[in-house]
């Protein structure tokens, strides 16, 4: 074992950096105005503490994407899979973003994984 592993200097997983100027915006918004079948390319995340606990904040090529706490562990995961981390930093993931009633009897919104193809992409 070494000392070594409490260094905050690792290399940053994800390869993509957000242009300043970035907008945030939430899964509500996007889904109200793209709907259900808009594909959002994902280029990595990063992790906020907000009111609901940890969450992920993705980022696209464009924008920010504040996601659902009940993510946090699946990201964490995911991190932790070099084969997925590389298709991220190759472009080629993304989600799309569904809506489903809650405990609460509320919508709420999550996200869907998908494999993205950078030629079949709508913009």
């Amino acid at each position: 074992m070494s000392i070594t592993k409490f260094n905050k200097n690792k290399k940053p997983l994800f390869t993509f950096n957000a242009t300043e100027g970035f907008k945030y915006f939430k899964l509500e918004e996007l889904y109200k105005a793209n709907g259900p079948d808009a594909v959002y390319p994902i280029r990595g995340w990063f992790f906020h503490t907000g009111k609901f606990g940890e969450q992920p904040v993705f980022f696209t090529d464009y924008c920010f994407i504040n996601g659902p706490a009940h993510m946090t562990d699946q990201c964490k995961e995911i991190e932790q899979d070099p084969e997925a981390v590389a298709q991220i930093n190759a472009g080629n993931a993304g989600f799309k973003i569904r809506d489903y009633i809650n405990s609460l009897n509320k919508t709420s919104y999550s996200i869907e994984w998908v494999d993205v193809e950078q030629d079949k992409l709508p913009f």
